[in-house]
């Protein structure tokens, strides 16, 4: 399958430059993330304490080894999740505001460029063209899957 990539990248920037114009959007966004700081460091400490604690239970022989391993499986999803939150409120404290968001991309890293957009978008999905062979650019292919 082939696919204009400019176009595409336009369209995905300009919707979702438009998302996060949004005081709505940016609201959530912000409640989803919750506190930036210490709240995230204590959460990844109370998952270190209760991993410790069932290692514990492990030893004295209270806890069976997969019981442990489910342990360690369920933290270590905890913790992507808590690092995830926290890059994402990382990511809106940077976020600058609707009146210069246009003029900050214009002379943003494609970097800076792809956690702004993360922040809004899941996925676009691209859906098959009507016909085989050479088809011009349509937007109506594209879904966008957004947070």
């Amino acid at each position: 399958m082939r696919i204009s990539g400019p176009a595409v990248e336009a369209l995905v920037a300009a919707r979702a430059l438009t998302r996060l114009s949004s005081p709505t959007v940016l609201d959530r966004l912000r409640r989803s993330a919750g506190p930036a700081g210490t709240h995230f460091e204590a959460l990844l400490t109370d998952l270190d304490d209760r991993l410790r604690e069932a290692g514990g239970e492990h030893a004295r022989g209270e806890l069976s080894s997969p019981a442990l391993q489910w342990i360690r499986t369920r933290e270590k999803h905890e913790r992507d999740a808590v690092r995830e939150r926290a890059k994402q409120a990382e990511r809106l404290a940077k976020l600058p505001d609707a009146a210069t968001l246009a003029t900050w991309w214009t002379g943003a890293e494609v970097r800076e460029k792809r956690e702004l957009i993360s922040l809004v978008l899941h996925h676009v999905v691209v859906n098959r063209a009507p016909r085989r062979g050479n088809v011009p650019f349509d937007p109506q292919r594209l879904e966008f899957v957004w947070k």
